[in-house]
């Protein structure tokens, strides 16, 4: 029996004929495709099937980095309108964002006019316009017909317009204590309602070291009332969030 002839064909050459006996094989050529080619021509099919491996396989590591670089969501920004200063303090000490600017009114009433700044009663102080003035004409409001006093000297006997009281400069001023007590407390409400707010708040409001002098000063005052120790006041529990 004359052996058959089968053709085995690749991309990379061209149909070669293959001799094929029954009696030599047991194999049926359609199950073994590679019978019949030259060595050189597997070894161009092999490093060809690699390459296209490697290829498909950096692109596929290539597709997924993009994915997920595009999926990434970056933080939003943030503005003074967005959040309060306390958080705004907190993103600064971070470091993730840079601190917002600060206004200043410098150290002369001469620097303060320059600088655009504006006298403010509560805080006795020349600050920048855009800082909080919130519970001035509130605090102004509660001393009623008892107008809130400055002299130059203690006794009383120098009283001190408002336009010489904020051109002092370095000289030192003197006061009630219904006019300070109450410039604490009222300086208290000026700072959380600044902090509600997300607005600008002067730097003697947020200085917990003028808080823990105002709290101490009201407690000692405090302490002289009669009626500091007497049973006088009711509360219940509160269930609070922070």
């Amino acid at each position: 029996m004359s052996p058959k002839r089968s053709w085995m064909y690749s991309k990379l050459s061209h149909p070669e004929p293959m001799e094929y006996s029954p009696e030599s094989s047991n194999e049926d050529p359609l199950l073994t495709p590679w019978q019949g080619f030259k060595p050189k021509t597997l070894l161009r099919i092999f490093f060809c099937g690699a390459l296209t491996f490697m290829f498909g396989a950096l692109l596929g590591i290539f597709a997924t980095l993009g994915i997920q670089h595009l999926s990434f969501k970056r933080p939003a920004t943030i503005t003074s309108s967005t959040i309060t200063p306390l958080q705004q303090t907190a993103v600064t000490n971070v470091g993730t964002y840079p601190p917002p600017p600060i206004y200043d009114c410098g150290n002369s009433t001469a620097e303060a006019h320059a600088n655009g700044c504006v006298f403010d009663r509560l805080t006795v102080s020349w600050q920048p316009v855009a800082c909080s003035r919130a519970e001035t004409d509130t605090w102004l409001a509660y001393a009623g017909d008892a107008a809130y006093n400055y002299y130059l000297d203690r006794e009383g006997k120098e009283l001190l317009t408002e336009h010489q009281l904020s051109h002092l400069g370095e000289t030192w001023y003197w006061s009630t204590m219904r006019e300070h007590l109450s410039h604490c407390l009222y300086l208290m409400l000026r700072f959380h309602d600044a902090a509600g707010k997300g607005e600008r708040v002067d730097s003697i409001a947020a200085n917990p070291h003028h808080a823990r002098h105002c709290v101490k000063n009201v407690l000692r005052a405090l302490e002289r009332v009669p009626e500091w120790d007497g049973i006088s006041t009711t509360g219940d529990i509160q269930y609070l969030k922070c």
